[in-house]
């Protein structure tokens, strides 16, 4: 399986002229499966210990926008997260999308760090804590979202589970 993992920067412009490169390149090298950044559609607000809602909802509002172009990146499978608003609560939420099967969730980030440049428990709610693999395509795949890496249990329960990669989408 050809993956493409990359950095994109999360200023708007810059942002736009990095997603048509990756794009580009997604397109001449086949690749199979991308990965996104963590929650690369909207500058990184956790660098603030304050949350604001109207900077949650405009977050919420570019992931929903860009959401519709992961088609431009067909027929590869495009793997990320994005901040959603579900069940009362907010959330990081990591996801694939297919042309086959649309976005499916994948895991929602459980280790929330609080800490200079990362206030993401003052942002956004835990997930569940559950960690199950998801089919993407040919492979079966298992989140751990940035911090989530460092929890090295739920990476050896993923190889008894049968998972045959690891994505860690980041926002570093």
């Amino acid at each position: 399986m050809k993956v493409t993992v990359c950095e994109m920067n999360d200023s708007p412009g810059a942002f736009a002229r990095d997603w048509e490169r990756l794009v580009a390149h997604v397109q001449a090298q086949q690749s199979e499966l991308v990965l996104l950044p963590e929650m690369p559609f909207y500058p990184w607000f956790g660098i603030t210990p304050v949350f604001e809602e109207r900077v949650w909802q405009a977050a919420v509002a570019a992931h929903d926008d860009w959401q519709e172009r992961l088609v431009e990146f067909a027929p590869a499978i495009v793997l990320g997260t994005r901040p959603v608003n579900r069940g009362g609560q907010r959330l990081n939420e990591g996801f694939c999308w297919a042309q086959e099967t649309g976005y499916r969730i994948a895991h929602d980030k459980y280790y929330l760090p609080d800490e200079a440049g990362f206030w993401e428990a003052s942002w956004y709610s835990r997930g569940d804590g559950s960690f199950t693999p998801l089919r993407c395509g040919a492979a079966r795949v298992g989140f751990e979202i940035c911090t989530e890496l460092w929890m090295l249990d739920h990476a050896r329960l993923y190889g008894k589970e049968g998972v045959h990669i690891i994505v860690t989408p980041r926002a570093t």
